[in-house]
Order: structure tokens, then sequence, then C-alpha cells
């Protein structure tokens, strides 16, 4: 575990892995692999520094689908149950709604 002010690298990557286990877009031997990347990670940070990897991804996430809006009026609520139908757009490495 690292001090407040510093998520490890491989947290931030282990949550990343966490999304892809979830997507329904990865195929199963990447799955796979994800999912052995998060629990090395848990093994070697531990389970709340890996979260911490995840409340980090998450809000830099956020702040760059809120950095892309322009109108006001079009703005998205960040706690909002709901994505936008194009989450992950442009973002390198999301795949967004699965096509197919």
């Amino acid at each position: 575990m690292t001090n407040d002010s510093v998520v490890v690298d491989e947290a931030i990557r282990a949550a990343w892995d966490s999304y892809r286990v979830l997507e329904k877009c990865t195929s199963a031997k990447e799955r796979q692999q994800a999912q052995q990347r998060v629990k090395a990670a848990m093994d070697a940070y531990g389970r709340e520094e890996v979260s911490r990897g995840t409340v980090f991804l998450v809000g830099v996430l956020t702040g760059f689908l809120m950095a892309e809006q322009d109108d006001e009026e079009d703005r998205l609520d960040p706690l909002s149950p709901d994505p936008p139908a194009d989450f992950g757009v442009g973002v390198p490495g999301l795949c967004g709604p699965c096509r197919g």
C-alpha cells in the first residue's frame, strides 16, 4: 500500500482490467488474463489499493467525458445511473457498447 496521495500504477491497471472482465466484448482468453492480473495486483498491493485505483480511474474518465462537452444544455450528469450511449467513444482501449 502507498501513502494517501499516490496510487500504484498496477492498481489502476487492475481497475481497468476489472472493467475488461465485465465488458461483454472481451474474449474469454482476454477475460481470463485480466482476471489473473487483477488477482496478482490484489495479492501484491491489497484490495484497498486496487479500490483506490478504481476510484482514481473513474474520476479520470468522468473528467475526460465532462471536458468534452461544449453545450451547457447537453451536459452529462456524472451521478446518473445510466451511462451515455456513446460512453467510451474516443477513449483508447474502451470499446463502448458491444456491436453484435
